[in-house]
């Protein structure tokens, strides 16, 4: 049976997209976002992918509108909750619920350059290496476990508009990747933070210049 997923976006949905195109062992069962004029719900539309949006000004606090979303993920049942690209922080006690089953991919080799703007940050502090992280959602923003990298060196002329593109090409490999290795049984998180890979997937990593989190 493939692996149930929702995925929660607010803007483009590029790695939604990238996530839709490479579905081997997981399924997105539908596609959420607290933006009504996210990009992305027209690419999910266009695909025939559910999708449901609770936008701010359709509720009378922020707690009603992100009650709305996680009242429908509830209903959906998945097996994992894919963040890509998603702004709002997500509540603890929603964190809680889904313990080790939320994940999120961010443009940076974490724990460096957490929070927003990464390439910058990378830029100025005379970094030189960059890239993305797919890591497990805790209450603290970009802090729970780490699953897998991918890198890039920082070059010399580079910007920031520069880097984040060809991080984000990066991103559409990884999140992909882990999803599939997860959903497949091939890498396992277990409660005590031992992260568990067969053999063939640190084969494949390696191939793919992947670095799986020890």
């Amino acid at each position: 049976m493939s692996c149930r997923t929702v995925v929660f976006i607010s803007g483009r949905g590029s790695n939604l997209k990238a996530l839709l195109a490479n579905q081997r062992h997981f399924s997105v069962e539908c596609v959420l976002s607290n933006r009504e004029d996210a990009a992305g719900l027209m690419f999910a539309d266009a695909q025939g992918i559910p999708t449901f949006t609770a936008p701010r000004d359709a509720f009378n606090s922020v707690r009603e509108q992100k009650s709305a979303l996680y009242k429908k993920t509830e209903e959906l049942q998945p097996d994992l909750i894919l963040l890509a690209g998603y702004m709002q922080i997500i509540d603890a006690d929603f964190i809680h619920q889904y313990e080790n089953r939320i994940l999120n991919i961010h443009p940076s080799l974490l724990p460096a350059f957490p929070g927003l703007e990464p390439h910058r940050k990378a830029i100025e502090s005379g970094a030189q290496d960059h890239g993305c992280t797919v890591h497990l959602v805790t209450p603290e923003v970009d802090s729970g476990p780490l699953l897998a990298q991918m890198s890039c060196e920082i070059r010399q002329e580079e910007t920031e508009d520069s880097l984040a593109s060809r991080v984000l090409e990066l991103e559409h490999q990884l999140y992909p990747w882990v999803v599939n290795a997860i959903a497949g049984k091939e890498l396992i998180y277990h409660a005590d933070g031992r992260l568990e890979s067969s053999d063939a997937l640190k084969k494949e990593a390696t191939e793919r210049k992947i670095t799986i989190a020890p």
